[in-house]
């Protein structure tokens, strides 16, 4: 005999289990940053961490959006957003990799205003907003696939 469960407690459980998830992620996060930045530990010091975060992280995009849960299911059109967010998220990249750049290697260079400094900061930001960009596209696209094809799931089942 199969038991029922309350669907208030399965949605109680599913968000308890999902701010756990988010709490190892962001302290997974913090532990990367105080390795890299405070500890000055080289990339084998935190790739355990890595590893794990985007393991995680890579499961929970491809099931949603398999299933057909779209993570890009907003009141505002998302693809408006793939380019100001991929341009946010590469600046964010290019100021954190030039402080730390200047800080391990500032020596070297003549000043902020250095050509070579410049270069490495304007590599870092057009290599890093193309990624993220390639990477929500790919992820925004899988999840309109999904969405769809749980659609046609769901109409196929009220058939």
């Amino acid at each position: 005999m199969k038991k029922n469960k309350d669907e208030r407690t399965v949605q109680l459980n599913n968000k308890i289990q999902s701010e756990g998830f988010a709490l190892v992620i962001g302290l997974l996060s913090i532990s990367i940053f105080i390795k890299t930045y405070i500890l000055d530990m080289s990339a084998s010091g935190y790739i355990a961490e890595l590893v794990v975060m985007a393991i995680a992280v890579l499961y929970i995009t491809i099931r949603s959006s398999i299933l057909g849960f779209n993570s890009f299911d907003y009141p505002i059109n998302m693809k408006k957003l793939i380019i100001p967010s991929s341009i946010a998220l590469g600046l964010l990249i290019t100021v954190v990799s030039g402080i730390r750049n200047f800080s391990l290697y500032g020596d070297k260079y003549t000043g902020i205003t250095d050509g070579h400094f410049l270069a490495a900061l304007g590599f870092t930001f057009v290599s890093s907003t193309i990624f993220i960009g390639v990477i929500i596209g790919v992820l925004y696209s899988v999840g309109e696939f999904g969405q769809k094809r749980l659609e046609k799931k769901l109409q196929d089942e009220d058939k």
